[in-house]
């Protein structure tokens, strides 16, 4: 009687050391495959009566070391500075890019339209990050979470550029900022609670946009500009949520060509308007005749200010929350003001004020 409760005592141990070890893989296996990969560690461990007869405890020190540690979760607060970094790096690369489309599309020798100048851009940034496919692209949910996130993001770049054509390069980046404002308020939307500061944030950012735009006369680009801020400010949202799900370099890369093949879109329909309602392919851009600089500022645009940004900003928010991230892109409007240095009148600069105060008082004490 006494032995056969020691088996029953050793089968009870050996069976919940088997399930423990047996989840121990299969949380390394779903592991890996956020990572892209989908080669299982280890193979699943067999019920075996027999194995553990003669032990007291199947959880050696060495096992417990191998398939325990790797599992170890980084230190948080170095994970949160290190994806503050990465946004900063993202903000002073993005500070440049306005300065340069808007040259891009007024160059009185050689003009590119907004849909020929995204749609080279993204193709260039899409072809530099593509082998990422060929690591984690299988999954149909990322192509489905690309698809969304590219949308909105060419919703922004397309809205952007076309505002850039008609506004200056100081306007459209403090404006853009606003995103910092509607990021809160479409998370109150989706069931989070929104403190008071950040409506009253919401007014004085509202205030300062119609300060900032009545230093000169208002126009059409800032109307497109105001789109850019609130399309950007969903892909934030909606970045949030994936970028935990989903490997950074795939879902870059698929968010890339989905922005390239709508530009292609776009591109199309400029095509046949000019051709059939304008009368002729003369007024076509010539992208044999570009010069070199402005296949320069292109490739910059496409590989730095594109692929880069995109992975990095999806790999920061990984750590920081949407708020928050979205108060370090405000100073994407400070880098822009200071690569353009374009002249505000008292009530320009007191509007751009009035945007970045808002901005902070908006994300300030955000709970991650």
């Amino acid at each position: 009687m006494r032995e056969e409760k020691v088996i029953e005592e050793r089968l009870g141990r050996q069976l919940w050391c088997d399930r423990t070890i047996s989840a121990i893989h299969r949380d390394r296996r779903l592991r890996l495959r956020e990572r892209g990969s989908h080669k299982s560690p280890c193979p699943k461990l067999p019920f075996d009566p027999e194995r553990f007869a003669g032990t007291t405890s199947c959880l050696s020190s060495s096992t417990t070391t191998s398939a325990i540690a790797p599992l170890a979760p980084a230190d948080p607060a170095r994970g949160r500075l290190w994806g503050v970094a990465l946004l900063l790096i993202v903000t002073l690369i993005w500070g440049t890019t306005f300065i340069l489309t808007r040259r891009l599309e007024i160059d009185r020798g050689s003009p590119l339209s907004p849909s020929v100048l995204i749609f080279l851009r993204f193709v260039v940034a899409a072809l530099l990050c593509s082998p990422a496919l060929f690591n984690g692209g299988r999954n149909w949910r990322l192509w489905l979470a690309g698809v969304e996130l590219g949308f909105w993001l060419w919703c922004g770049y397309a809205s952007q550029a076309v505002g850039l054509a008609e506004t200056s390069v100081g306007r459209s980046a403090f404006i853009t900022s606003l995103n910092v404002v509607f990021v809160p308020a479409l998370a109150a939307l989706g069931g989070r609670r929104v403190p008071p500061r950040v409506w009253a944030a919401a007014a004085l950012a509202l205030l300062g946009t119609g300060l900032l735009c009545n230093d000169g006369h208002p126009n059409i680009g800032d109307a497109w500009t105001l789109v850019t801020a609130v399309t950007y400010a969903v892909y934030i949202i909606r970045l949030e949520r994936y970028t935990s799900r989903f490997p950074s370099m795939p879902l870059t890369a698929v968010q890339l060509w989905v922005v390239a093949l709508f530009s292609a879109g776009w591109v199309g329909a400029d095509l046949h308007t000019a051709v059939v309602h304008v009368g002729g392919w003369a007024g076509l851009p010539r992208l044999w005749s570009l010069p070199s600089v402005a296949w320069a500022q292109v490739f910059y645009l496409g590989i730095a200010a594109t692929a880069l940004t995109t992975w990095l900003q999806a790999i920061g928010q990984k750590t920081v929350p949407g708020p928050q991230a979205s108060l370090l892109y405000t100073l994407e409007p400070v880098w822009a003001a200071l690569f353009a240095w374009e002249g505000f009148g008292l009530a320009g600069w007191a509007g751009a004020g009035l945007i970045l105060a808002a901005a902070i008082g908006a994300s300030w004490g955000q709970d991650s």
